[in-house]
This record gives C-alpha cells, sequence and structure tokens, in this order.
C-alpha cells in the first residue's frame, strides 16, 4: 500500500517530452465582457432588479421618505401662489413661516428644471422666482411648464407608494 506513494520510475526528459514545466504552463490573458443592467437608487452598493424597487428604496430612505409630502404641500403652495393668495395665509394654512414659502416653492422649480434638463434641455432658464413672478402673464408658460413636470413627478410617487 505505501509502494503506491514512491515514484518506482524516474524519467530523465521530465514530464512533457523533454520541456520544462513552466515553459508550457504560460498564463494567457483572457477577456470577456458581461453587460450588466441595473437600477440605482444612488446609495453606494445598491443595484435593483427594476425602476419601481429603485425608487421604492428611494422613498423609503431616512430623510427622503417624506418626498411625497413635500412635493405635494409645494404644489399646493404654487397653486395658492398663483391664485393671487398672500403670503402670510400661505405660510398659515401649510404651518410655516412666510420667507419658507418661496423657499419651498423655489426649490421645488429648481428640481423641475433640472429634470427638464436632464432630459431633453430645458426649454427655459433657471430662475429664482419671486412672489410677483407667478401672477405675471409673462411667466405663464414657464410655470405651467415646470409644473407640470412637478405634477408627473408627484403621480409617479404616489403609484410608488401604493
Amino acid at each position: 500500500m505505501y509502494k503506491m506513494w514512491t515514484l518506482t520510475e524516474v524519467r530523465p526528459e521530465g514530464f512533457n517530452r523533454g520541456q520544462n514545466v513552466s515553459t508550457d504552463l504560460e498564463p494567457t490573458l483572457a477577456e470577456d465582457w458581461i453587460k450588466i443592467q441595473y437600477w440605482e437608487c444612488n446609495v453606494l452598493g445598491h443595484r435593483h432588479k427594476t425602476s419601481r424597487a429603485a425608487a421604492a428604496c428611494i422613498v423609503k430612505r431616512k430623510g427622503e421618505s417624506g418626498e411625497l409630502k413635500k412635493l405635494t404641500r409645494n404644489l399646493s403652495m404654487m397653486r395658492c401662489l398663483r391664485k393671487g393668495n398672500s403670503i402670510t395665509s400661505i405660510s398659515k394654512q401649510h404651518h410655516c413661516s412666510d420667507p419658507n414659502v418661496i423657499k419651498a416653492v423655489n426649490s421645488s422649480l429648481n428640481k423641475a428644471w433640472n429634470i427638464s434638463q436632464k432630459n431633453n434641455g430645458a426649454p427655459y432658464d433657471n430662475r429664482t422666482w419671486k412672489i410677483p413672478d407667478f401672477t405675471n402673464p409673462t411667466r405663464e408658460n414657464e410655470l405651467c411648464f415646470l409644473i407640470g413636470i412637478l405634477e408627473e413627478v408627484e403621480i409617479k410617487l404616489k403609484e410608488l407608494t401604493k
């Protein structure tokens, strides 16, 4: 039984017909590409199979879970500003300070502009909106465009949270 482990015959030419083993077995570089598609939620290491799963991850994330509530509130503020309501009445209705009304509205309109810029380019310049701009007829088309984008985002967020 122990004889099985001992080498009985030694060949002077080596294992591979007189060639050294190291010259036969050199590594070769092989490249193979695999295409992987996944949806990101802007968290390092998170990869999702579907856009719905990634969006749900964003909605559930701490600090961003109130995104739908904020957007709905800000759209409501914009509608009130377009009707010509005073800042004081809007701030009381939404339980915030007067300066925060314009700050929140500008933040949402800025997001809408960035979304349109990423898709096909925004047809309007980015601006800081002031109270008179919401009732100015020359700004009507621009405001409708941006509010339309925000309303689409609101609908998508509502579908994701069902």
